[in-house]
């Protein structure tokens, strides 16, 4: 097949970029339809030479077939790229040929999604790779709604990074500067919210999408994915910048003072752009850019005939005016003509609007700031009068407040401050699910301090522990600041009573964070020569738990600072059971002493105990429950805490003790070879009475003590150790077998243990739940177990929920365990169904 008038190109310098315009043969379809095989059949007389770097076609509907033939030298790289430089081309096909076989085809152009393209660039690239010394025939069909040009070009990978590093250079910085403008005069308009401001933004921003458009950058990273907008961005963005150039240039130059007419007239423009931006989104784009184009270069030439007359007139802001929208309408001129046809497409013609447009938004954003400066210094002198007086004004009204929002003497935020930061603190805990805490801070015994110093003394010392604790409150995790732009997180309530909101995931971070500040504060405090301990009681309320309002939750932090007095514990979080003022406490303990004395509401469950080596069950432990005829069931950790509190608890351990006994009669009646275990109490070592009620019950019943087992915490041993050993060495001699439980979660040690009269040690479910995945709780639980023989004692694990859990126990020594995994506690008929049950299977 003969190529009349196309050449072949010659590669033979990979370092240059070689233009393919001059050497292409060009074929125009008129009706756009021809298939590639029917182009390939044409005659030679029907190709037309090119002969100029760009092919400009203007707006044409037509399509335009190109090509040209290639051939390598040998000793160059055989990778290269075809670059098409106009990303705006609706419809580009290429085809590459060797030897009458296709060797690469890609179809790509706006009307195909940007991931689609053969590479992921703005324009149009298309790697080939060519044989030496081979012919190559390559061949190219475009056609667009808009412009048809076709600036084309060869090179390699290498040398298209080198001039594509050198393209951008100058890219970025053009929209750099546009980008800055944009947001610095966002920026003003959002503090003065003058029209002026938004029109000069939004003519700049429709100016930096169309000019992205052009680019090429719009479709590349901003709507990549979206092929109807990108056909029809150009037209809206064209019309939308027109809009807001008409309303900018009325508002600047103040025509609805000076030109009444000529203001209409823009504002006509303006409404007639919005329509066309509008209409754009439906009708052809082939038609709505032509219309646009004409549109801008018209309102572009009203814009600077607008400034020349107000220039005319003498207005200051016209010299600005006119000189950014002379270079712009020269640049707009330039690309407006090109894309006709009318012009060749250069640098110049191709980044006119570019060189034009930073001038101008440059020039009219160094206007607007001069403006601002004018109106500044107008206003100056009338307001500075007013300004003076506001500031003394300001500045008593600011420390009058300051004064009733801060106490005086340590300067900390007072109570108001605290409860009116407190609502908007608590709300935005409930908005993200986490727990609010009350903390309510007090100083021990300071009474004392001032007694002993004096209240001016004391009044020093309290200021500067205050100041100490502060600093310590300030570091804890989740405390809430006070006021905005303030580092006070404290509040001083009254007295020595200081308080602090905090906001945490869990009740444990809070208790946590609580016991951190309690510590930081022992620390010993030098004063007039004198080193003082001010220890610090914690008390703590939770937000939504204990209360909802301000008022409430101060109270409840009030009663658990109470609770520390009477506990020993330097921290407490308020509970129902441990406030003596709760009415529900004492109606409930009311109705906790009925129970005892009917049928029905309160009820004994069992946990069976396994021994781990035979996997028989050997005992079980007897657990209170309380089904309230109001409540339904009531936690044991609240009703037996408040019975502890109340005294109840002397009775109550009776009631268990008697009904424990006689079901484990019935048992051993039935056959049935089990131990006993009953929880006491630290209130119950402190009975007279307690081991001869004890005695008495088990005589009456007939057992043996040795097969009851009285467990107690580690806790109630600590709390009075003389009373608890003696009456637990008389308990020990009459045969009954003592437990220590929740071991390991107190302060005793394994040496202490051995002064004890104990026979069996339970290891607290806190160190077994995760035993078979905590690597460190195995070491503790081995030493403990191990320790524990030594000492000639049984070893019970509680909250065995696993097999392997149970296994590795068995593993370690461990002589028994109980847990949900065994079985969880359950009546005493179920209990001995479960019994013959799990008998049956083994």
């Amino acid at each position: 097949m003969g190529y009349a008038h196309a050449s072949t190109v010659v590669l033979n310098d990979a370092g240059k970029v070689i233009s393919l315009g001059p050497s292409l043969s060009v074929y125009v379809d008129p009706a756009n339809q021809l298939p590639f095989e029917a182009v390939r059949s044409l005659p030679p007389e029907v190709w037309q030479p090119v002969q100029d770097n760009t092919p400009n076609y203007g707006y044409s509907a037509k399509g335009y077939w190109f090509r040209t033939q290639l051939r390598l030298q040998p000793g160059l790289p055989r990778n290269w790229l075809i670059e098409v430089g106009y990303p705006v081309l609706d419809h580009v096909e290429c085809w590459l040929i060797q030897q009458g076989r296709i060797v690469a085809h890609w179809h790509t152009g706006d009307d195909v999604p940007f991931s689609q393209r053969p590479v992921f660039h703005r324009n149009f690239l298309f790697p080939i790779e060519l044989t030496p010394d081979s012919e190559y025939q390559l061949w190219l069909n475009v056609s667009s709604q808009g412009t048809v040009q076709l600036p084309i070009t060869l090179q390699t990978p290498a040398q298209f990074i080198e001039v594509e590093q050198a393209r951008l250079l100058p890219q970025a910085i053009y929209f750099g500067m546009l980008i800055v403008l944009l947001i610095y005069n966002a920026f003003i308009w959002i503090r003065i919210h003058e029209r002026i401001y938004l029109y000069y933004i939004t003519y700049v921003a429709a100016m930096l999408l169309g000019q992205m458009g052009i680019q090429g950058l719009g479709y590349q990273y901003l709507w990549s994915g979206n092929i109807w907008w990108q056909d029809k961005s150009m037209a809206v963005v064209t019309a939308s910048f027109v809009t807001f150039v008409s309303l900018f240039t009325d508002e600047f130059l103040r025509l609805w003072l000076s030109k009444p007419w000529l203001s209409r007239f823009l504002r006509g423009q303006a409404g007639l752009a919005a329509l066309i931006a509008l209409g754009a989104l439906w009708l052809p784009y082939a038609v709505m850019i032509r219309v646009v184009v004409m549109l801008a270069l018209l309102a572009t030439v009203v814009s600077l005939f607008s400034g020349l007359l107000s220039l005319k007139q003498g207005s200051l802001p016209a010299r600005y005016f006119v000189a950014a929208w002379s270079l712009f309408l020269g640049g707009v001129l330039l690309y407006a003509l090109q894309k006709y046809g009318l012009l060749p497409r250069n640098w110049m013609t191709e980044y006119g609007v570019q060189l034009g447009s930073v001038f101008e938004v440059v020039v009219v954003s160094i206007a607007l700031a001069d403006r601002i400066n004018h109106e500044r210094r107008k206003r100056y002198l009338a307001q500075k009068t007013a300004l003076e007086e506001a500031r003394h004004r300001a500045v008593a009204e600011s420390r009058l407040l300051y004064q009733s929002l801060h106490d005086r003497l340590t300067g900390n935020p007072n109570r108001v401050l605290l409860e009116q930061a407190s609502g908007a603190i608590l709300d935005r805990a409930t908005q993200s699910g986490q727990l609010a805490a009350f903390l309510l801070i007090k100083f021990a015994q300071f009474h004392e301090i001032n007694n002993t110093l004096g209240h001016q003394a004391g009044d020093g010392l309290l200021k500067l522990v205050a100041d100490r604790l502060d600093q310590a409150v300030g570091r804890l995790p989740g405390i809430e600041m006070l006021e905005t732009g303030s580092n006070g997180a404290l509040a001083h309530i009254e007295g020595v009573s200081f308080a602090a909101l905090m906001v945490a995931a869990s009740e444990a971070d809070i208790l946590l964070s609580a016991k951190e500040l309690a510590r930081a504060m022992r620390e010993t405090v030098l004063y007039l020569d004198m080193a003082i301990d001010i220890p610090v009681m914690i008390g703590i309320s939770l937000y939504p738990a204990h209360a909802k309002d301000f008022d409430s939750l101060l109270r409840c932090a009030e009663v658990a600072v109470e609770m520390v007095v009477h506990s020993e514990h330097d921290v407490v979080i308020y509970s129902d059971s441990g406030n003596r003022y709760s009415a529900r406490r004492l109606s409930m303990m009311g109705e906790l002493r009925q129970a005892m004395q009917s049928d029905g509401e309160l009820t004994l469950f069992y946990q069976p105990k396994l021994d781990l080596h035979t996997r028989q069950v050997v005992g079980v432990e007897a657990l209170l429950r309380w089904t309230h005829p109001v409540h339904g069931n009531v936690p044991p950790d609240q009703f037996v805490v408040m019975a502890e509190h109340t005294g109840l608890i002397k009775p109550l351990t009776q009631w268990v003790l008697q009904r424990a006994l006689r079901q484990l009669q019935h048992w051993q009646s039935q056959g049935l070879a089990l131990g006993m275990a009953v929880n006491i109490s630290a209130r119950n070592l402190r009975e007279a009475q307690f081991c001869e009620q004890l005695l008495a019950q088990l005589h009456a019943v007939q057992i043996s003590p040795d097969t009851l087992t009285l467990e107690l915490t580690e806790t109630a041993v600590m709390c009075d150790q003389e009373v608890a050993l003696r009456v637990l060495r008389h308990i020990r001699e009459a045969g009954v077998q003592i437990a220590m439980d929740d071991f390991g979660v107190g302060h005793s040690s394994l040496s202490y243990l051995s002064q004890l009269p104990i026979c069996e040690l339970k290891i607290d479910k806190s160190f077994i739940f995760a035993l078979d995945r905590q690597p460190d709780d195995t070491a503790i639980v081995r030493t403990t177990i191990n320790m524990a023989h030594d000492l000639g004692l049984r070893v019970v694990a509680e909250g065995i929920e696993s097999e392997q859990v149970c296994e590795r126990l068995q593993a370690l020594g461990c002589d028994l365990g109980q847990g949900y995994h065994i079985a969880r506690p359950m009546p005493a008929e179920q209990l001995v169904a479960w019994l013959r049950t799990v008998r049956t299977e083994s």
